[in-house]
């Protein structure tokens, strides 16, 4: 893959997400919130210094699970991202309270 320079008019994005319905709205809200959710494991897995292969170990997922996680492909069940979560020593539970 190469590095592409793409010029963004951020007046004409800003009128485009104004003009979503308010649906839409939390739609792209939540699109952006799992991003970013999903780039905080990667990140936490990257900082332990364990790779994909070796986190699928772990966790009995197979890697391409985990690259699918973590490329925002599919959504993972509930159980694989609690695999997911347990495979890095992260608590679910800890995960969601601090942040309610």
């Amino acid at each position: 893959m190469r590095n592409e320079h793409i010029e963004i008019d951020i007046e004409s994005l800003m009128k485009a997400v104004e003009s979503l319905s308010n649906e839409e709205k939390i739609l792209l809200e939540a699109k952006e919130i799992e991003r970013a959710f999903i780039i905080k494991l990667i990140s936490v897995r990257k900082e332990k210094g364990i790779t994909q292969k070796e986190l699928a170990k772990k966790t009995g997922l197979t890697q391409q699970v985990i690259s699918t996680i973590e490329q925002c492909g599919r959504r993972p069940t509930l159980t694989n991202l609690i695999r997911y979560l347990m495979g890095l020593d992260l608590d679910i539970n800890k995960i969601f309270n601090s942040t309610i």
